[in-house]
């Protein structure tokens, strides 16, 4: 991730959530951790879309946080929805049983998912 691009914008939540992805790939976990934080105290009393935070939690072996985060991406009818099924980023989710019966509630009706 371009530091000019996070220093751009800085609101970009999305975007630290991508850099905070490859420094923990990059075995960077200390920054990675520190950017969870960052995003995790804006949480508080911003909306944060939780697709990214998947991502960001497997690649630090979250991986039970990041099918929470999963969870919260149905429950919240997240934008980011639509590309679950080709995004790349999700590959390492795909094995476990948990992506499965997320993604099998997604082409339920709404009334089904909740009850």
């Amino acid at each position: 991730m371009s530091v000019s691009a996070i220093a751009m914008s800085p609101d970009l939540t999305w975007m630290r959530a991508h850099e905070g992805t490859c420094l923990a790939k990059l075995g960077r976990r200390d920054e990675a951790l520190a950017i969870l934080d960052t995003i995790e105290h804006v949480r508080r009393s911003e909306y944060i879309d939780p697709y990214y935070l998947t991502v960001f939690r497997d690649a630090l072996g979250q991986r039970d946080a990041a099918f929470d985060e999963l969870a919260h991406t149905y429950d919240n009818n997240s934008v980011w929805l639509f590309s679950i099924d080709v995004d790349p980023k999700m590959d390492p989710l795909r094995a476990d049983p948990r992506f499965e019966r997320l993604h099998a509630g997604l082409y339920r009706p709404a009334a089904v998912r909740s009850s």
